[in-house]
């Protein structure tokens, strides 16, 4: 389990959506969907000042494409 000293100001997360076929080597693109809702907590257990933290979704990036190695990202941007 990752810990943080203190909840940062700004929080970025990286989802990992590539597998590796032991096989063949190869990457593959994972296409099981990630549900993102507007608001995020941070547990207070994962902050050793014991203090949380509430961030709101900002702006997230997608890959539109078949494969890893095509395609295109695309940014979309929450607009208040």
């Amino acid at each position: 389990t990752t810990r943080f000293e203190s909840a940062p100001e700004i929080l970025i997360i990286n989802f990992k959506r590539t597998g590796h076929d032991r096989e063949s080597g190869k990457l593959f693109k994972i296409h099981n969907l990630v549900g993102l809702q507007q608001f995020f907590y941070l547990s207070g257990e994962l902050v050793l000042t014991r203090k949380g933290a509430k961030y709101r979704l900002e702006s997230f990036n997608t890959h539109l494409g078949s494969g890893p190695s095509e395609g295109h990202y695309v940014h979309y941007r929450n607009t208040p």
